[in-house]
């Protein structure tokens, strides 16, 4: 099959209060709650990296799609990790999914 056919996301379970960053910053709460529209944000934790969320992402996306081959590299991330290994390729050995 080519094309997308599922898609996964990930979104951090820490929290921080618009509020808290808003006082650190010395700024108006209601001004700055008002601005953006949100009273929280989610923020990775200390063992959370761009890799880590995309694999789970990733994992969601693919559950139950078992009988699918290969994915792209390209449809995971093109900044690289290693020196020689991009983080989508990782990402898919990690899958155990090969890549075009």
């Amino acid at each position: 099959m080519i094309g997308i056919v599922d898609y996964g996301f990930y979104i951090p379970k820490y929290r921080i209060k618009v509020d808290d960053v808003a006082r650190q910053w010395g700024k108006c709460t209601d001004k700055v709650e008002r601005s953006l529209r949100v009273t929280e944000k989610a923020v990775a934790g200390r063992d959370e990296d761009m890799v880590t969320m995309a694999f789970e992402a990733s994992t969601m996306a693919l559950a139950g799609h078992e009988g699918l081959k290969k994915i792209s590299e390209r449809y995971l991330s093109d900044q690289k990790r290693f020196r020689m290994q991009s983080s989508g390729f990782y990402i898919a050995c990690r899958l155990a999914r090969p890549v075009e």
